[in-house]
């Protein structure tokens, strides 16, 4: 479903926030100028402008990061930790 004209964010907004959050429909499209983000992996959710773009670069490390644990090449894989935000949020478009 899109949000053609801003209409799926309208109806979100006579919704009850905690409704909302339960269906994690705010992830895609804006409550109030906001949406949700998830972490999956920590478990923690944050209530960003609407405007803000998230860092692919950072998606794109753990998708890889993923993909080489189904590496049975029986080789160690190095590197660390890698963060959810590093350069997340820092694109804002107007």
């Amino acid at each position: 479903i899109a949000n053609f004209v801003g209409v799926t964010s309208a109806l979100l907004g006579s919704i009850p926030e905690d409704l909302v959050e339960q269906t994690g429909l705010d992830g895609y499209y804006p409550r109030g100028g906001f949406k949700r983000f998830r972490s999956g992996e920590y478990g923690y959710t944050v209530l960003l402008p609407k405007e803000w773009v998230a860092d692919t670069a950072v998606e794109l490390a753990k998708a890889t990061r993923r993909t080489k644990m189904l590496d049975y090449s029986m080789k160690k894989s190095g590197g660390g930790v890698i963060p959810d935000a590093g350069k997340m949020f820092l694109y804002y478009f107007e």
